[in-house]
């Protein structure tokens, strides 16, 4: 009997340093998602201080982008992957200028923004018109 009380204290041990050791690791993915959260948000801060114009979203015509070394975002859910990129607002302001007076150059109709899915998994961003069948990569 004594024998089974040991086994038993041995398993609730082992169950014990277990859980401990998964309540440590959910408690360092947290740590790590908190210091992801706080460089994002500093880098938002950084961006709004720095005092860039606010570019209008070009697929909801509502929101304001995010435009971050990192990324493109709209809470309409247009999110584009730049890390590599270099954008800021007024690079991604000309680059919208630019394709827009493309399309105007043979068309008078107006262009729509939309966004595509790459097989790498980053999205791009895209403008075209139906009617005269323009369609360029923005971004």
């Amino acid at each position: 009997m004594e024998e089974g009380i040991a086994l038993l204290e041995e398993f609730l041990q082992e169950m014990e340093e277990e859980r401990v050791s998964e309540e440590l690791s959910l408690i360092e993915e947290y740590d790590k998602e908190i210091q992801c959260e706080e460089r994002y948000l500093a880098s938002m801060v950084e961006e709004m201080e720095e005092g860039q114009s606010p570019v209008i979203c070009p697929i909801c015509h509502v929101n304001n982008l995010t435009v971050i070394r990192h990324f493109t975002a709209c809470p309409c859910g247009l999110y584009i992957n730049t890390k590599n990129k270099n954008v800021t607002a007024e690079v991604l302001q000309t680059l919208l200028k630019d394709k827009v007076s493309e399309h105007m150059e043979d068309c008078l109709n107006h262009p729509v923004f939309s966004t595509t899915a790459n097989p790498d998994g980053s999205s791009n961003l895209l403008i075209g018109c139906q009617d005269c069948d323009f369609q360029s990569v923005v971004l």
